[in-house]
């Protein structure tokens, strides 16, 4: 293998190491993608479905 080669993919490797540090170093940071996905849908749902001020009437 040409040395070349050793270096750049050396190189990758080493980003790519970096790049998944950093992101565990932000981790607790971060919300969960699940946490995302219930907020979005929880305010999608109350914003369509106003609740009812009064009960429904029952025929008789």
């Amino acid at each position: 293998m040409p040395i070349y080669l050793f270096l750049v993919e050396y190189e990758f490797i080493f980003s790519v190491k970096k790049l998944m540090i950093s992101l565990i170093e932000k981790a607790p940071y971060m919300p969960s993608p699940l946490f995302q996905f219930n907020a979005l849908r929880s305010k999608l749902f109350f914003s369509t479905h106003k609740p009812r001020t009064t009960a429904p009437q029952r025929k008789s």
